[in-house]
Formats: structure tokens, C-alpha cells, sequence
């Protein structure tokens, strides 16, 4: 939501939208299990800014495209 009612000298912080998502298997080979994670956050690579952070007022921008793939493997 767009912060646009702001304290006196603030300035107001655009509104935007995030696009995420998750997926996991299981992976079984013989007495082998493991567990396989491929997630992404801002997907869409949006530029934003969070109100509350102080790099809002440096103009640096929060944390852009984000995938990771996670392996857990018991032992």
C-alpha cells in the first residue's frame, strides 16, 4: 500500500507488489532420501522501497531477484 500519510518532513513511499513461490519433492534412491527446495522471491525483479528503512532516504532500493535451490540431506 502506498504510505502517503507520512509525519511532517517524511515523504511519502510508493506502493508495490511482490511475486513469490516454492516448491519442494522429496528424492528417494535406495536407502538415500533427501529433501529438494527451489524457491524465488520478487520474481519479477520489481524496484521498491521499504517505508520503514532507513536506505529509503539514500534512495537505495531493497533486495531485487532472489532463487535459491536447497539440497537438505540427512546424515
Amino acid at each position: 500500500m502506498k504510505q502517503d500519510r507520512v509525519a511532517k518532513n517524511e515523504e511519502e513511499t510508493g506502493s508495490y507488489t511482490l511475486f513469490g513461490a516454492k516448491i519442494q519433492s522429496k528424492l528417494k534412491l535406495g536407502k538415500f532420501q533427501s529433501d529438494i527446495i527451489l524457491s524465488g522471491q520478487n520474481l519479477f525483479n520489481q524496484t521498491y522501497f521499504n517505508h520503514m528503512s532507513y536506505y529509503r532516504a539514500l534512495e537505495i532500493p531493497e533486495m531485487g531477484r532472489n532463487i535459491q535451490l536447497i539440497i537438505q540431506i540427512p546424515f
